[in-house]
């Protein structure tokens, strides 16, 4: 092709915008049709429901429901990740069924702290011993304000 043409190499070159930093181009995101949306959601609810539907259930149970022709494709997705899970214990599978059912728990922080722990023991036996006479506890002035 030559030129600057339509669907040319050039033409398209030339169409081309810098992004700044911080500009977003698709704030609203993927647009994604209505029904589409809606049925993401029943789909999440009627997960939730089937994993407190099953989760508790005997493994007999969970097998008499897999194996029952009447059982429907989603039951059978979240049976066999539970029974799957149980026989080759699994915890990543009880990761995603749990916090599908309860949420995920928020990320938990290791707090530290540069004294030792002798010195940490030995600050609350003092003050364990401050409040204490003959191994009764002494309410503090705080706790009767």
């Amino acid at each position: 092709m030559e030129g600057p043409g339509k669907g040319s190499a050039l033409a398209s070159k030339k169409n081309l915008k810098i992004i700044q930093k911080g500009e977003c181009r698709n704030p609203s995101g993927t647009k994604e049709p209505k029904e589409v949306r809606e049925m993401k959601n029943r789909n999440k609810t009627l997960l939730v429901i089937l994993i407190d539907r099953y989760i508790n259930m005997p493994v007999k149970k969970l097998n008499e429901f897999f194996y029952d022709p009447k059982t429907k494709t989603f039951d059978l997705l979240v049976i066999k990740t539970l029974t799957e899970g149980i026989k080759k214990g699994d915890p990543a599978r009880f990761s995603f069924l749990l916090d599908r059912l309860v949420g995920k728990v928020t990320e938990v922080k290791d707090i530290t702290i540069d004294a030792p722990r002798s010195s940490i023991e030995d600050y609350l036996q003092a003050l364990l011993a401050k409040n204490t006479i003959e191994g009764e506890v002494v309410k503090s002035d705080e706790s009767d304000s």
